[in-house]
């Protein structure tokens, strides 16, 4: 999965907990909105890692 898609699944998330009613079920989502986050976060490292040539790209390519 790319970095957007982390982020996009973290709005969605935070989204919904802005819907609920229920604070146990908004803390679920709060904390699933962190973990996607911290994915993304995670997604954009591992990519500037890549680019910058210090890591093998997914597969074992090599960076362009």
């Amino acid at each position: 999965m790319s970095e957007d898609e982390y982020r996009h699944y973290a709005v969605e998330c935070l989204l919904l907990a802005r819907e609920m009613r229920h604070s146990a079920h908004k803390a679920v989502l709060l904390a699933m909105a962190d973990a996607w986050v911290a994915l993304a976060d995670q997604a954009a490292a591992a990519s500037a890692q890549v680019a910058l040539g210090t890591k093998t790209a997914p597969g074992g390519e090599e960076p362009a």
